[in-house]
C-alpha cells in the first residue's frame, strides 16, 4: 500500500508541474507526456520488483527459523537417541599344536667280545698194565694229572682184582678190565686183594 500511495503522488507531481508551466512549449509538454509514461513504468517496475524483495526479505527471515526449528529437532532426536557402547570382544586364542620331531635314538656300537677258544685237551691214552702170573705189568706207573689207568687181565682159573686208595675193580674176577682216573697229583698204592700175601702190588705216580 505505501508503495502505490507513493506511486499516485508521483503522478500527482508531475501534473502539478506541467500546469505550472502554463502549457508552455509543446515541446516542453511533449516532454513532459514522454517522461510521464517513463516514471510510471519505473514507478510500475519498482512495485512490481518490490513485492519480489519483500517475499525475499520474508524468505531470508523465515529461514533462521527453519533452521531454528531443524536444530532444535536434530538436537531433540540426538537426545532420544540413547549412545550405543562398543562392546569389546576379547580376540580368540587360537593354539597350533607343537608338532613333536621324534628323535631317533643313536645306536652306540658295542664292540663284540672276542671269544678265545681254548682248545679242550685231549686225555693221554690210558696206561695199560695186564697181569702175569701172579704179578702187575709194569707194577710202577707214571702219569700226567688227569690221566688215567687201565688194568686188563684174563687167566684161567685164577681170581683177581685191583683194590687201591679211592679206587676198587670190585669182586675177584678171572677175566676183566678195569680203568681209573686220577685228577689229583700223588703217589697212588694198590694191591690184589686175593693175592696181596704173595706181593701182587702195584703203584700209580701221578704228576
Amino acid at each position: 500500500m505505501p508503495v502505490r500511495a507513493l506511486t499516485i503522488t508521483a503522478i500527482a507531481g508531475l501534473a502539478l508541474l506541467s500546469a505550472a508551466c502554463g502549457g508552455s512549449s509543446k515541446g516542453a509538454d511533449k516532454t513532459a507526456t514522454r517522461t510521464t509514461p517513463s516514471s510510471t513504468a519505473t514507478a510500475t517496475a519498482t512495485t512490481s520488483r518490490t513485492p519480489e524483495r519483500t517475499s525475499e526479505t520474508a524468505g531470508t527471515a523465515a529461514t533462521p527459523a527453519t533452521s531454528q526449528t531443524t536444530t532444535s529437532a536434530t538436537q531433540s532426536t540426538a537426545a532420544a537417541t540413547p549412545a550405543v557402547t562398543a562392546t569389546p570382544v576379547p580376540p580368540t586364542a587360537v593354539r597350533v599344536p607343537a608338532t613333536a620331531t621324534p628323535v631317533p635314538p643313536t645306536a652306540t656300537p658295542i664292540p663284540p667280545t672276542p671269544t678265545v677258544s681254548q682248545p679242550t685237551p685231549v686225555p693221554p691214552p690210558p696206561v695199560m698194565v695186564g697181569v702175569d702170573g701172579l704179578s702187575f705189568s709194569p707194577s710202577v706207573v707214571d702219569i700226567p694229572v688227569g690221566g688215567s689207568v687201565t688194568w686188563s687181565w684174563s687167566t684161567f682159573g685164577v681170581p683177581h682184582d685191583v683194590s687201591g686208595d679211592g679206587f676198587f675193580s670190585g669182586a675177584p674176577k678171572t677175566s676183566d678190565t678195569y680203568t681209573a682216573q686220577f685228577p689229583t697229583a700223588g703217589s697212588y698204592q694198590y694191591e690184589c686183594t686175593v693175592h696181596h700175601g704173595a706181593g701182587m702190588v702195584g703203584t700209580v705216580n701221578v704228576h
